[in-house]
């Protein structure tokens, strides 16, 4: 097992929460650059998809709510 293997396995064997407070102290310290190109295509292909998403549902949040508004 080489020496990444075994750190990412290390890392898998800790709850959501304290893996994400790692993240945000590796990227407090070195930035979006820690990351390869495809992990930033993704992040922001994430982030665009759930902007649209909400967007949507508020629209149609929106159009119900106005719909009982004048009903």
């Amino acid at each position: 097992m080489t020496s990444r293997a075994r750190k990412e396995e290390f890392i898998r064997s800790f709850d959501g929460p304290t893996i994400n407070d790692a993240i945000q102290s590796a990227l407090g310290k070195h930035g979006l650059s820690a990351f390869h190109d495809e992990v930033i295509h993704d992040m922001a292909s994430s982030l665009a998809r759930d902007l649209r998403d909400r967007n949507r549902r508020n629209r149609e949040n929106r159009r119900i709510w106005a719909a009982r508004k004048t009903a």
